[in-house]
């Protein structure tokens, strides 16, 4: 899914993490084809030009040739294709070309060295795999499609071609960048808290970009900043434990929230790439964390289908019930 920057609701932050305290179906080619030849070899008879074009003018190039066991997770030629002209107009936009180091750690977060037997039937869900680049992982996943075959994905992105075998790796074809640098919002400063990270379990989390918040009504927002309950049952049906991505071509999902009530994820019909929660809120963009997922979602969701359901359920606790009949005048 492509990375997008949003500013996220100050206000938001603050409740996020207070209420937290308190077979694209994967394929595998023969073995045999590819056994003798090493990675570059490999890389060349996938048709992975870009990537192959970064790795030599990298000081990676030496793994190519000289390292045993190294497994790449590589992006096809239309994904740095597309990864490359989103940056066209964004202040990284030279970045690959001029920036050695850059350039370097984007390459190194594709590399996984010294892990043995990183085939796809070895991957376990929710598996954190470190990678060259220092301090970071991917995450390993493994879906069902509607036809109830294995998908496997890195950081949410599908893998489209696995178990290429090379005389000193394996190859993972990727059909996107993984980008290892979360953007300065919401994810980055809720991941930084000791108390977020040490929870023992991975997370999925669904965050409301600012605008969202401009959608509803002021008798909710007095609602809920009056009503520590209600605010944290808003919050926690925004979370759901585990690690869920939807990439294109799973099946749809019915997720219990940690609220309790379920959220429905389903795929839009007149866009398949489009991933629609509660039949209300798009996913705009996702964010992979080293506990975790974040999604950000274009509204607000409410484990009530009317937000004055959601607020009458607390009123023992709030003001909500005067609020709301005093907006009804």
């Amino acid at each position: 899914m492509q990375q997008l920057n949003f500013e996220i609701c100050l206000p938001w932050l603050v409740v996020f993490t207070s209420v937290l305290l308190s077979d694209v179906t994967t394929s595998s080619l023969d073995a045999s084809e590819y056994i003798f030849n090493d990675l570059e070899s490999t890389l060349v008879s996938l048709k992975l030009t870009r990537f192959l074009e970064l790795l030599h003018s990298s000081e990676l190039k030496h793994l190519l040739h000289e390292r045993d066991r190294v497994t790449l997770f590589a992006p096809t030629d239309e994904a740095w294709r597309r990864f490359e002209m989103k940056n066209d107009d964004d202040r990284d936009s030279k970045k690959l070309s001029e920036n050695d180091k850059y350039s370097s750690n984007l390459l190194k977060y594709h590399v996984v060295d010294g892990v043995p037997n990183l085939w796809s039937n070895y991957f376990r869900n929710e598996e954190l795999v470190p990678t060259i680049l220092w301090g970071t992982s991917l995450r390993l996943n493994i879906q069902m499609d509607d036809d109830g075959k294995k998908m496997y994905t890195v950081n949410g992105h599908s893998i489209s071609k696995a178990d290429v075998n090379a005389s000193n790796g394996i190859v993972h074809v990727i059909d996107d960048v993984l980008y290892p640098v979360a953007p300065r919002n919401l994810y980055e400063t809720v991941a930084r808290n000791r108390k977020f990270t040490a929870h023992d379990e991975p997370l999925t989390a669904f965050v409301p970009i600012d605008q969202a918040f401009k959608t509803f009504p002021d008798y909710f927002a007095k609602g809920l900043f009056d009503s520590l309950p209600a605010m944290t049952a808003l919050v926690h049906y925004h979370m759901t434990n585990g690690t869920f991505y939807f990439p294109e071509g799973s099946k749809d999902h019915r997720i219990r929230s940690l609220e309790g009530s379920f959220l429905d994820i389903k795929t839009s019909k007149d866009n398949p790439g489009q991933i629609i929660v509660n039949k209300e809120a798009k996913i705009l963009a996702s964010q992979a964390a080293s506990n975790g997922v974040v999604h950000y979602v274009d509204g607000i969701l409410t484990p009530e289908a009317n937000p004055r359901q959601m607020l009458y359920s607390y009123k023992e606790h709030n003001i909500a019930p005067q609020l709301i009949r005093r907006h009804r005048k």
